[in-house]
């Protein structure tokens, strides 16, 4: 089970091949999607992000933050990121963080959660778990902490029913953590969401109860800049596609995919939805919804490639029915070249047990 693929934050962290000079430099991505280059992290923390361009210091709330490119963590990390297959990639990561905790605390945050995504990515759940509570020991501040907390409920609530208990207790641990520290509303209102979804998993909410909790939720952070509230939105969609409302979930599902401050997931998840939406409208008369729900399909594995395992083996999954469905040319290449991808890259995901 891979809980992430995404950049970091929300995947693997995005590097420079090449070092930007003698000078060691970072890039920083907000999730408004402007773009600091030529930057100097000074302090990274869940509160506050420091920096220096161009002589000038600046900071902007930890929240803000998107991605960062480092070259420090290139440098640090270049025998892990050679080899990010191998099954013990996760820990390269983890020893060389545990080195450089006390001179480079910037650059051990990021080893920290690179080795918890790695860890995830390469099945190593457990191991991923113990690097995530390690990073909020050691680090207790750390801009990753969230993320930290994020990761794990992700992975158990891709369990489904079987992961309901353990995701609502580390949604618990999250909002008790942002709570008690104080942390930014954003942190609280993320842990009240996935509280919210793991109580969707374990059958609490019929589809409108839930749709009512998501509306709320999504009244109190939908900002512009909101990653939060695309995510709300995203199960909001999926919520009014169970209850066989496709073109509430199809409206739904394409505004997200219009905004700009949406994570990988969610985007994937957007595009996998409007796949659903479409494979509902066809019939043996009218074929065309296929094709459209295949292409829909295609974009969520070509497009979104860093998507967790759970996202893109289902559109994988659905895409090669979409294919049979529709008929049209070449739709048997299609459909076979899908169910190979899923069985090869895929294999242990349910969707290619199906």
């Amino acid at each position: 089970m891979n809980a992430e693929r995404s950049t970091f934050p929300a995947g693997l962290l995005a590097v420079s091949l090449v070092l930007a000079g003698a000078s060691a430099q970072d890039t920083i991505t907000w999730i408004d999607g402007k773009v600091t280059d030529k930057a100097r992290i000074t302090s990274m923390t869940l509160r506050e992000v420091k920096y220096t361009v161009r002589g000038a210091s600046e900071s902007k709330p930890g929240e803000a933050l998107a991605s960062v490119d480092s070259d420090d963590a290139r440098d640090a990390y270049k025998r892990a990121y050679a080899n990010l297959n191998a099954q013990d990639a996760h820990m390269i990561f983890v020893d060389e963080a545990r080195k450089l905790l006390a001179t480079k605390p910037i650059v051990a945050q990021i080893g920290y959660i690179e080795g918890a995504r790695v860890a995830f990515r390469n099945a190593k759940d457990d191991d991923a778990v113990l690097i995530c509570r390690e990073l909020v020991e050691k680090i207790p501040d750390s801009v990753f902490v969230p993320e930290s907390f994020r990761l794990r409920v992700e992975a158990y609530l891709s369990r489904g029913p079987a992961g309901a208990k353990d995701a609502d207790a580390m949604a618990e641990q999250y909002a008790k953590a942002a709570t008690t520290n104080g942390w930014p509303d954003s942190y609280v209102n993320e842990a009240t969401f996935y509280k919210t979804m793991a109580g969707a998993a374990a059958g609490k909410f019929k589809p409108a109860q839930l749709q009512d909790e998501l509306r709320g939720l999504l009244a109190k952070v939908d900002t512009p800049a909101s990653v939060l509230a695309n995510r709300v939105r995203v199960q909001l969609g999926h919520s009014q596609l169970a209850e066989k409302k496709a073109d509430e979930a199809r409206k739904t599902f394409e505004e997200v995919l219009a905004k700009d401050a949406v994570d990988v997931n969610s985007r994937a998840s957007a595009q996998l939805g409007l796949g659903h939406t479409l494979l509902a409208k066809g019939s043996p008369a009218d074929k065309e919804p296929y094709r459209q729900a295949l292409l829909a399909y295609l974009r969520v594995y070509v497009e979104s490639g860093k998507a967790s395992d759970a996202i893109v083996s289902e559109a994988l999954y659905h895409g090669a029915q979409a294919a049979e469905l529709w008929g049209g040319k070449d739709a048997g290449f299609m459909r076979a070249r899908l169910n190979g991808i899923l069985k090869r890259d895929y294999g242990e995901t349910e969707w290619a047990k199906r």
